[in-house]
């Protein structure tokens, strides 16, 4: 589970993601990842960001984090 405060930038890099702010993205994953760098879900959403920003070789190294953490979950393994 997310602590409140991680969760926090979980979703907004979520929401910044959905809205095209792929530079606020990755900020608020990182920022969330600073502070828990075991959170599968702020990993995928830097993946996505860094993906959607053409820097492949980082996205593929956060994708690969995310299912790290999580190697059950089917949404980590069909984004990467």
């Amino acid at each position: 589970f997310l602590r409140p405060h991680v969760r926090i930038y979980a979703n907004l890099a979520q929401l910044s993601l959905n809205e095209g702010r792929i530079t606020d993205a990755k900020y608020y994953a990182e920022k969330g990842l600073a502070l828990d760098s075991t959170q599968s879900a702020l990993w995928n959403h830097l993946a996505v960001a860094m993906t959607r920003s053409g820097d492949l070789a980082a996205a593929e190294s956060s994708f690969l984090n995310a299912i790290r953490f999580r190697p059950k979950d089917p949404n980590y393994h069909h984004n990467y």
